[in-house]
C-alpha cells in the first residue's frame, strides 16, 4: 500500500481532494436538505412573503458580495459574503443559508472560469482542475455553514414554530469554528496546488482568519437589527456593505496598479543604469 501511494504524483492527490471534499459537501447538504422534516420546516418559512423576501434578500446580498472580492495574497481572496452567510446563518438556518452557499459558489466560479478564458489566454487550467475546483469551492462553503450551524443550534428560521434560541454570544464562537476550519481545508488545497506550506500558513491561514474576523461584528450588526416588521433596516445595512466592500475593492486595485508601475520604473532604472555603466 505504501508503494502505491509514493507512485501517485502530488497532482492526482491534489485532484482526489479537491473531489472527494467537494462531492461530500454537495452531497450532506443535498441529503439534509430533502428529509421530510426540513422540506417541511423550508415550506413553512417560504409560505410566508416575509420569509421568501429574506431567503431571496440574503441570496443577492451574498451574489453581489462576490463580486466585490478582492485578492489577498497569490489565487486567494476575501468577499463580504461571509458576513451575509454568517448574519443569515443566525436568521433563516444554516439548511437554506448552506444552499446559499453552494449556490452562491458555484456561480463565482463558473464566473470567473469564464472572465478568464478572455482575459488570461496565457494560462490555461485543466478542466479537470477547474471543475473540481468549483465543486471543491461550493462543498467546502456550504458544508461548514450547515455543521456548524447544526452544532451551534442556529438549525431553524425566524419564523418557526419549533425555533429554539440560541444565545446571540454563540455567533461569533461559531464563526470563529468556520473559519479556520474553512481556511485551513482551503490551504491543504493550496498547498497540494504547489504554494509553500509556509507561505500558505502566513498568508493564507493567519491573513485570513484575521481578515475574516472582521466581518463578525458586521453580522452581528445584521442579526441584532433585524426585525420582522421592519426588514428596511437589513437592506440597508446590506447595501451600506456592499459600498463600503466595493471602496476597499477599489483601493486594493490601486495598490495593486500602483506596485506595478514601482516595478517598472525600479526595471526601467536597472536597465538605464546598466546602459550607462556601458558608456
Amino acid at each position: 500500500m505504501h508503494g502505491i501511494i509514493v507512485n501517485i504524483s502530488k497532482t492526482h492527490f491534489h485532484y482526489f481532494y479537491l473531489y472527494s471534499v467537494g462531492i461530500a459537501g454537495w452531497l450532506w447538504v443535498s441529503y439534509t436538505f430533502f428529509q421530510p422534516n426540513h422540506l417541511a420546516n423550508h415550506q413553512e418559512l417560504f409560505q410566508s412573503l416575509l420569509g421568501s423576501f429574506v431567503v431571496l434578500l440574503f441570496f443577492a446580498l451574498a451574489i453581489i458580495a462576490r463580486f466585490t472580492s478582492f485578492r489577498l495574497t497569490g489565487t486567494m481572496e476575501i468577499a463580504i459574503d461571509s458576513a451575509f452567510y454568517l448574519a443569515s446563518t443566525a436568521i433563516i438556518g444554516s439548511q437554506l443559508t448552506a444552499v446559499m452557499a453552494l449556490l452562491c459558489m458555484t456561480f463565482d466560479s463558473f464566473r470567473k472560469i469564464i472572465l478568464s478564458k478572455f482575459r488570461d489566454q496565457k494560462k490555461e487550467e485543466p478542466m479537470l482542475f477547474l471543475i473540481g475546483n468549483t465543486i471543491f469551492n461550493g462543498g467546502l462553503t456550504s458544508l461548514g455553514i450547515l455543521d456548524c450551524g447544526n452544532w451551534f443550534g442556529f438549525d431553524s428560521h425566524f419564523l418557526s414554530s419549533q425555533k429554539a434560541e440560541s444565545p446571540l454570544w454563540l455567533l461569533p464562537i461559531m464563526s470563529v469554528v468556520l473559519l479556520s476550519g474553512h481556511y485551513i481545508l482551503s490551504a491543504i488545497h493550496l498547498w497540494l496546488g504547489g504554494m509553500k506550506l509556509s507561505e500558505v500558513f502566513r498568508n493564507v491561514v493567519i491573513k485570513g482568519i484575521f481578515y475574516e474576523i472582521f466581518l463578525v461584528p458586521l453580522s452581528l450588526v445584521m442579526v441584532l437589527s433585524f426585525d420582522p416588521k421592519r426588514p428596511i433596516v437589513i437592506i440597508l445595512l446590506g447595501i451600506t456593505y456592499i459600498i463600503f466592500a466595493t471602496i476597499v475593492k477599489w483601493l486594493s486595485n490601486v495598490k495593486i496598479e500602483l506596485q506595478k508601475n514601482l516595478h517598472t520604473l525600479e526595471e526601467t532604472k536597472h536597465e538605464l543604469q546598466t546602459n550607462i555603466a556601458t558608456l
